[in-house]
């Protein structure tokens, strides 16, 4: 008998034990619930947030933040902001901005129930559904490239997006129309008109060279096609001694006690060479062009022209591929994109190589 009790005892305490703690365990998950809906009830107020590499911010519907600047990411707005600043990325907003918002190279996204009590700037942007929210202050709205008209919706737009073109209409939320279509593919159908930016700039110095500096354009073009391996391989040589060189150099002078005024030649420096660069860059460009075209000889703009066409023709391909939802072809995009920055680069080098030996003979 005493055995009998002695194995009930043993058997029933574990359960009762075990029983007890999940009991415990419940009543914590119970409170801890309880703790994160007081805590999101609760007005959350934060002085700033800055993000600078890239990372996005979203201001919760319980969050008062002062100022939110961001470089290169998003911000999303459901709570209340005092500025919001974002430089190459957006702004989206649905909750309220107490005073001013900056947007520099990216678009300003105005939901229903958004409330705006400053003003807007937008720089290299749009701003979308302005006119059905208010907004207390000044608008600025400089757009650089944009697809606002009809016909690039019409013709475009809705192509490119499968015939669906995005309707501000409606009054829900959905955070996948605002984060997967509207954000995503508005910005790559966006990324494709912005990447006519760069070959413009580069065919405006080609001209200018021909037309106003022809003879020391034609004397790097000679350099080109005489020694290209060596001009490529003096102008991977700076590229690749550039940046150690300019660090060493910041850093003596700050550490020197008269070297703090001279850091003002830093940016010259840099500026001076980045022209080097493009100017480098639009004559391989030209050289291209008469190499795969050689009837193209001695018509130097006609063979810049080429040569931008089949360089960046590779960047636009890549624009366009990525526009599709299919993941191969957006794999494809990204090698193409690859192969064009690489063409770019060594180009750049080739041309500012003989650029450098062209000097360095004078």
């Amino acid at each position: 008998m005493k055995r009998i009790l002695v194995l009930i005892l043993l058997t029933t305490y574990p359960i009762s034990h075990i029983s007890s703690k999940e009991e415990n365990s419940v009543s914590d998950v119970t409170e801890i619930r309880k703790d994160q809906n007081r805590l999101n009830s609760e007005k959350i107020k934060r002085k700033s947030i800055v993000k600078l590499a890239g990372e996005s911010i979203k201001v919760r519907k319980n969050e008062d933040i002062d100022e939110v600047v961001v470089l290169g990411g998003n911000i999303y707005i459901e709570g209340a902001v005092n500025h919001a600043v974002a430089i190459l990325g957006n702004i989206y907003v649905k909750g309220t901005v107490k005073n001013d918002i900056a947007v520099i190279m990216g678009n300003l996204y105005l939901y229903e129930g958004a409330k705006v009590k400053g003003d807007i700037a937008v720089i290299g942007g749009k701003i979308v559904n302005k006119e059905k929210i208010p907004i207390a202050g000044d608008v600025v709205e400089i757009q650089f490239f944009s697809c606002q008209s009809w016909v690039c919706k019409s013709f475009i737009l809705k192509p490119l997006l499968g015939g669906v073109y995005p309707s501000y209409s409606n009054d829900k939320y959905k955070e996948e129309t605002l984060y997967a279509l509207e954000t995503e593919r508005l910005e790559r159908v966006e990324d494709l008109f912005k990447s006519f930016m760069f070959p413009t700039i580069v065919l405006l110095i080609g001209i200018f060279l021909f037309l106003i500096l022809p003879e020391p354009a034609k004397k790097v073009l000679e350099i080109l096609k005489r020694d290209n391996l060596q001009s490529t391989a003096i102008g991977f040589m700076v590229m690749l001694l550039f940046i150690p060189v300019i660090t060493i150099l910041v850093v003596t002078l700050i550490i020197s006690i008269i070297g703090c005024p001279l850091l003002l030649t830093i940016p010259v420096i840099v500026v001076i060479y980045a022209t080097s660069l493009l100017i480098g860059y639009s004559l391989s460009l030209s050289y291209l062009g008469e190499r795969i075209f050689p009837s193209l000889e001695g018509k130097h703009i006609l063979a810049l022209v080429l040569g931008i066409v089949i360089v960046h023709g590779i960047n636009i391909i890549s624009h366009l591929l990525y526009l599709s939802s299919y993941t191969i072809l957006e794999t494809l995009s990204w090698v193409l994109w690859l192969v064009y920055v690489s063409v770019v680069i060594f180009l750049s080098a080739m041309g500012s190589g003989a650029l450098f030996s062209g000097l360095r003979r004078r």
